[in-house]
Parts: structure tokens; C-alpha cells; sequence
């Protein structure tokens, strides 16, 4: 276990320092700023173009013909604006329904940078010291090949784990700024993201023990169960083929944003242990081949 911490450690710090890592972050953070700048601009600008309900009732009681006040209290208190109507429901729903589809736009791009890392992450984990070399030089200690793979692994699971812990500050924040209404499906989403991303680094890595390290990063995305799902009817035998490959659309909670029934804890506890079956299934299959891989 000395070995699997040590390696996982040392994966964590070379993942840090990988520039084109860094730079996705770095560009996903860039636009995920941006995003939340221009919203909010559209908020102000929407807020403040809107006219409240009785706008046009009081010019017209001001373009009619008042008596002379009688005291200057009096003057004062007709100077006064009208109070602002308050919003009805219809209106209320509307701006609930607005605030909703920002969340699910703000939720979809982070959740596109996270499986972008970890793809990134599987199908350069162990070709990236391949690369290098450093991978001879790690094996000619007594570090068994299960271990290596087990420790890179759990590396790319802490950063992944880290990027959703700070896309879910993220959406907090962004709520906040904006004064949006929280929803529930917010307190699972960033989970769902880290599950998803598990398969996505899980089965790049497999792929990148039999492929180059880009169409193992590539592939992932369209050898889903989702493809045979939508595509073909329950009557077709390639229907069933979407048993044989990883199911993303389960994970994506963006869907739950703006209605409909609400998923369950229980439904995520389940959704979770299907995305550690898939990983431990993965991480098996690249153990059996890398065993025998050559490294040098």
C-alpha cells in the first residue's frame, strides 16, 4: 500500500504541473468567468429595461392636471414614486424558469471541462511516463505493475475529485451572485459529474494500454450506451448492444434543472455504484493487459 500512496502522490504533483493540463483548466476557468460576467450583465439589462406594471397609470396621473397643494408635506408625499407591484406567480415561474436555464448552461460547461480532463487524464496516465521513460526507472523498483496502475489511477481520481468540489463552489457562487434560487437537483449534480468522469478517465485508461493516448482520449465519447439506446428501437437486436458499453446519459442531471421528477438519493446511490463497477471493471482489464505491455 506504501507504494500505491507514494506513486498516487507523485502522480497528483506531475498532474499539477502538466502545462496542457493546466492550460484546460485555465480556459475553462476563462469561460466560465466570462459566462457569469455576461449573464449577469443581461440580468441588469433586463431588470432595468422592464417597466414596472403601473409605469403608464402613473404618467398619466402625472400628465393630468393636479390642484395646488395645500402644505408642502403634502407636495412632498405626491413627489413620492408609486410602490412597485409585486410580481405575480406567472411572473414568478417565468424568472424561476430563467434562472433555471442559466444554471443548466453555467452546469453544462463545467461539466464538458470535467470530462475533457478526465479524458485527458486516462489516456495520458501511463503513456505520458511511457514517454518519458521515468516508467523504467519506477519498475526497477520493488514496484509491482498492479501497483503502478493502482497509484496512477488514484492520483487521477483526486484531481478529478477536486475539480468537481470546485465546480460545485463554483455553481454555489455563481447562484449567489446572480440571486438565483438554488434547485434541488444542484446538491447532486456535481457528484453526478465526478461518477461520469470516473468512467470517461477509467475507460480512456484502458483504451490508451491498447491505442495511442488521442484516440484513446477521443473514443470514450462515442462508445457509449447511449448511442444504441436512442438510436435503435427495443425490437432491434443492436438495441441490446447498449448493455456492452458505458451508459453516460443517466449521470447528466442538467435534464432535472428545469422540472420534472426530481431524482433520489437512493437513485444516486445506485448510479454511484454503477460508476465504481464500471471503473473497477476498467482498471482490471488495463491491469490484465499492461502486465504484459512493452515499456520501453
Amino acid at each position: 500500500m506504501t507504494n500505491i500512496f507514494l506513486i498516487a502522490r507523485d502522480s497528483v504533483r506531475a498532474l499539477l504541473h502538466r502545462r496542457l493540463l493546466l492550460a484546460i483548466m485555465l480556459v475553462m476557468l476563462i469561460l466560465i468567468v466570462i459566462f457569469s460576467l455576461v449573464l449577469g450583465r443581461f440580468n441588469s439589462i433586463t431588470a432595468d429595461g422592464a417597466p414596472p406594471p403601473d409605469t403608464a397609470v402613473a404618467e398619466q396621473g402625472l400628465q393630468a392636471p393636479q390642484p395646488e397643494p395645500e402644505s408642502f408635506q403634502e407636495a412632498l408625499e405626491r413627489a413620492q414614486p408609486p410602490p412597485a407591484a409585486a410580481p405575480d406567480d406567472e411572473a414568478r415561474e417565468a424568472m424561476q424558469m430563467l434562472a433555471n436555464q442559466a444554471l443548466v448552461q453555467f452546469f453544462g460547461l463545467v461539466a464538458f471541462g470535467g470530462m475533457v480532463v478526465a479524458l485527458f487524464i486516462g489516456a495520458t496516465a501511463v503513456s505520458s511516463d511511457v514517454r518519458s521513460g521515468s516508467i523504467t526507472m519506477i519498475l526497477s523498483r520493488p514496484v509491482a505493475r498492479w501497483q503502478f496502475l493502482v497509484g496512477k489511477f488514484g492520483g487521477a481520481m483526486v484531481v478529478l475529485l477536486g475539480y468537481s468540489i470546485l465546480a460545485a463552489v463554483a455553481m454555489v457562487i455563481f447562484a449567489q451572485v446572480n440571486d438565483m434560487e438554488m434547485v434541488p437537483a444542484a446538491r447532486y449534480a456535481p457528484w453526478l459529474m465526478f461518477c461520469r468522469s470516473l468512467i470517461y478517465a477509467s475507460f480512456a485508461l484502458v483504451l490508451s494500454t491498447l491505442m495511442h493516448p488521442i484516440l484513446a482520449g477521443i473514443l470514450p465519447i462515442f462508445l457509449t450506451g447511449d448511442l444504441f439506446f436512442n438510436l435503435f428501437s427495443s425490437g432491434n437486436p443492436v438495441y441490446y448492444l447498449h448493455f456492452l458499453f458505458p451508459t453516460y446519459g443517466p449521470f447528466d442531471a442538467t435534464s432535472q434543472f428545469t422540472g420534472g421528477i426530481l431524482m433520489g438519493w437512493n437513485e444516486v446511490a445506485i448510479l454511484t455504484v454503477y460508476a465504481l463497477d464500471l471503473a473497477v471493471i476498467f482498471l482490471l482489464l488495463a491491469m490484465w493487459r499492461f502486465r504484459s505491455k512493452a515499456v520501453t
